[in-house]
């Protein structure tokens, strides 16, 4: 990598990361559920997996970008940058193992990838830690012990990309960061159209879990939680009422209910 450039290497590597890992997670569980697969199905999986993959890759990697034109920028700060982007790297690595490796027990329980159930079980911490230790002990444990491992890994995977010197030469490295950043957004959007990427237009299966092999956990968590974020609340839609008028309204809608089913019993029996 030449000195103009090297201040890419980074974020190639945490791209290199996550690709890995997207991959590696993906194979196995289209393995593990061949029997689940028709004929003809394993290309739109792989097609659509990349594209959701890229773009996965692209919305975290734009975070990254952005702190290594920080790095950049305000030169006197370059060890601080250098920290923060090592730490968000390691810190996005370790999350997606985690959410990556708890797919098995999770596609066991619910036969699809995490999804909003995966973040509406955190309002229940308590509960969530009793299951996993009574009934998926095994996989809590691998779970936790192959994310340290992982973060370990990816920490000092990401200090040495800095070790090496790189150009000073602002003039240089700004164009090369911003050509990357456009590249990053771009993935992130993933198509051309009006609307960015979504799992609707890379779904092809009437089987929820193949449609699901399609996505990334990652993805598919984040997915929810952008859905979940635009919901509108049911309340907001009706307007104010005071709670004693509610009561007294239901109970005459009640009364006139039962009054008129009495009319039309006594009607019956006198025919």
């Amino acid at each position: 990598m030449t000195a103009n450039t090297s201040v890419l290497k980074p974020l190639l590597r945490f791209t290199i990361i996550l690709i890995s890992i997207f991959i590696t997670s993906r194979i196995a569980l289209l393995f593990w559920q061949h029997s689940r697969l028709n004929d003809g199905d394993i290309w739109p999986i792989i097609s659509g997996a990349i594209r959701i993959d890229l773009s996965s890759i692209g919305y975290l990697a734009t975070i990254g970008v952005f702190i290594l034109i920080l790095n950049v920028v305000a030169r006197h700060k370059t060890e601080l940058f250098q920290r923060i982007f090592t730490l968000y790297g390691s810190s996005v690595v370790t999350v997606v193992v985690i959410v990556e490796a708890s797919t098995p027990a999770f596609i066991n329980q619910y036969d699809v990838r995490p999804n909003r159930l995966y973040i509406e079980y955190l309002d229940y911490p308590q509960e969530v830690f009793s299951m996993l230790v009574h009934g998926h002990l095994f996989a809590m444990l691998s779970t936790l012990l192959l994310a340290s491992l992982t973060s370990v890994y990816s920490y000092r995977l990401l200090c040495r990309a800095f070790t090496q010197p790189q150009s000073l030469k602002k003039a240089s490295n700004l164009p090369i960061l911003m050509a990357a950043l456009i590249i990053c957004l771009f993935a992130a959007r993933g198509t051309l159209s009006h609307r960015p990427l979504n799992p609707a237009l890379v779904y092809f299966s009437q089987d929820s879990l193949v449609n699901s092999l399609v996505l990334n956990s990652t993805y598919s968590v984040a997915f929810a939680l952008k859905n979940m974020g635009n919901e509108k609340s049911a309340s907001n839609l009706y307007g104010t009422m005071p709670r004693q008028q509610i009561i007294d309204t239901v109970k005459k809608a009640s009364y006139r209910k039962y009054s008129n089913l009495g009319a039309q019993q006594a009607f019956c029996v006198w025919c």
